[in-house]
């Protein structure tokens, strides 16, 4: 071996201290991450009224669509309908994915599967004008 090219001992302790060290870092900042994650007071919501006042509903489910359609038996019911209705014009339907729908093209398909031998998929939550 030249002896210009011979490495010092440390040389070879460089590259290992290095990788464990950047190791030993990153395992104490995922230490006080977890820790300060772990003790965050944070107030869970006691009941389902709760979480949604927190957070509002998905646009498609059931709640969201009879916000903007309320089942009150005017505009939209369940059960009979209101006297001067012989057709429903839109039915708020669920699909069983939860996936909840106000449509006019469903009205006759959603009512062969409650009075008929239809075979649609999912619910009628209500029917309305």
């Amino acid at each position: 071996m030249n002896p210009k090219h011979k490495k010092p001992f440390l040389h070879y302790f460089v590259r290992p201290l290095g990788f464990c060290l950047g190791f030993l870092v990153v395992a104490i900042f995922a230490a006080i991450f977890i820790q300060h994650n772990g003790t965050l007071n944070v107030e869970e919501p006691s009941s389902s009224a709760d979480a949604s006042a927190i957070r509002p509903p998905a646009p498609h489910s059931p709640e969201a669509v009879i916000a903007k359609h309320p089942v009150d038996g005017d505009h939209c019911w369940t059960g009979e309908p209101p006297k001067d209705v012989e057709y429903p014009g839109h039915v708020i339907w669920q699909k069983p994915s939860g996936y909840t729908v106000y449509s006019a093209k469903l009205v006759g398909p959603a009512l062969e599967t409650i009075f008929g031998d239809g075979h649609l998929a999912g619910r009628a939550i209500a029917f309305c004008r």
